[in-house]
């Protein structure tokens, strides 16, 4: 099994050996554990990257989580501080990669407010990716004249844009996710 995850502790510095011969070993139980036991991993990942006294950690690690599951992914700590943290990097999908940006703040009414940013290119006009994979989302507008703007009907923070590249042969997609949720005590 290839471990295709560079991660980094809080100050952007590789993780220390011992704690990647954990992280191996907990690779190997995945790979032959339960589905349990993967999901443990991703989580472990990303919880590496954010500080364990930051606020919002439990908030940033269940959206994380959940987007990521059990696909490559490389990721790195761009801005962490009491109030903000800011995560990039990069998903691999099993036809695509994907770029990805998570962000976590308390804002003045002490709630978190946690999101991603998601951003990647289809070999399908458009029209095509609206019909396969957004049917499920309301258009809300255009921005300019080859970018569609549409929310998701279920949860309105939930917002995809779409735009037309390569002589509308091609379908730039951005995801947008962005929720507010109390700290836990």
């Amino acid at each position: 099994m290839k471990l295709n995850t560079v991660i980094t502790n809080f100050n952007n510095k590789p993780i220390s050996t011992a704690k990647l011969a954990v992280l191996l070993g907990c690779v190997f139980l995945t790979a032959c554990g339960s589905e349990e036991k993967k999901e443990h991993l991703v989580f472990t990942q990303l919880n590496e990257l954010v500080p364990a006294s930051y606020v919002c950690k439990d908030a940033l690690l269940k959206v994380g989580s959940e987007l990521i599951l059990q696909k490559n992914h490389y990721l790195n700590l761009q801005q962490a501080d009491d109030r903000q943290l800011n995560i990039t990097g990069v998903i691999e999908y099993n036809d695509r990669p994907a770029h990805v940006s998570f962000s976590a703040y308390k804002n003045q009414g002490g709630q978190c407010v946690v999101g991603y940013e998601l951003s990647y290119q289809l070999d399908t006009p458009c029209m095509a990716v609206r019909e396969e994979a957004f049917k499920k989302y309301n258009q809300i507008g255009t921005l300019g004249d080859k970018t569609r703007y549409f929310e998701y009907k279920r949860n309105p923070d939930k917002k995809v844009f779409l735009t037309n590249i390569n002589q509308d042969l091609q379908c730039l997609v951005g995801v947008n996710l962005t929720e507010t949720v109390v700290p836990a005590p």
